[in-house]
């Protein structure tokens, strides 16, 4: 097994067990979009490692068309979360994530390359990528903006798949001149990183927040 092969299966088996601990600590509660969307990412994973034939263009086309449509909708439950007590700043959240979905789909729908899924990944797969970080950015911006107290465990998802992300992208562009493995193994490694972020965030204890108990509850009637 070479590095990259190791550092893959070490990223998966982290994804494992952060779903496990995601699931053991009742978490779900907090955000019920980020155990699929963490299932989505271990199970296809572990699939490749366990057969590499099956690692094709359209596998990891299906695979990341699925990732992609999850992390869409955990940024929205992650903005209504968010937003949910708060109807002006919840109208900036949907007018500000409408506004990207919108421009997003018009790049698309001009750019498409056609049905091959190699143009696909190349060309579409960028743009879905950026947008969607920018989307995660966008909420974090209208956090601070309305001085919202950011849930610990919502902050540590947003903050670390817009990093993430914007890596990702750079990685997919990098598929010309780098080739499709050394893209993925950076992209391996980059997701392992963000694993044990993510990790980390379950194990450390949330901080005071500077707001009164009533306050907190009264924005997360979900906790």
């Amino acid at each position: 097994m070479t590095i990259w092969a190791t550092i893959a299966s070490l990223g998966t088996s982290l994804t494992i067990g952060l779903l496990a601990r995601v699931l053991a600590t009742g978490s779900i509660r907090l955000c019920r979009t980020f155990p699929f969307y963490l299932a989505a990412v271990c199970i296809p994973d572990l699939a490749f490692l366990l057969d590499p034939a099956s690692f094709t263009w359209g596998a990891w086309l299906a695979k990341e068309s699925l990732q992609v449509a999850l992390k869409l909708a955990l940024a929205l439950e992650l903005s209504e979360l968010a937003f949910a007590r708060l109807p002006r700043a919840r109208r900036a959240a949907r007018t500000a994530l409408g506004s990207i979905a919108l421009i997003t789909l018009i790049l698309v729908v001009r750019t498409f390359p056609g049905p091959e899924p190699a143009s696909i990944a190349r060309v579409t797969f960028p743009w879905l990528n950026e947008a969607t970080a920018v989307t995660y950015c966008a909420i974090i911006a209208l956090c601070l903006f309305y001085r919202v107290p950011m849930h610990p465990y919502h902050r540590a998802i947003l903050r670390g798949l817009t990093l993430y992300l914007f890596f990702s992208t750079f990685a997919i562009h990098g598929l010309d001149f780098l080739g499709r493995e050394v893209a993925g193994d950076a992209q391996s490694l980059a997701y392992g990183i963000l694993t044990m972020f993510w990790l980390t965030a379950t194990w450390t204890p949330s901080g005071a927040i500077p707001a009164r108990p009533a306050t907190i509850q009264e924005l997360r009637p979900w906790a």
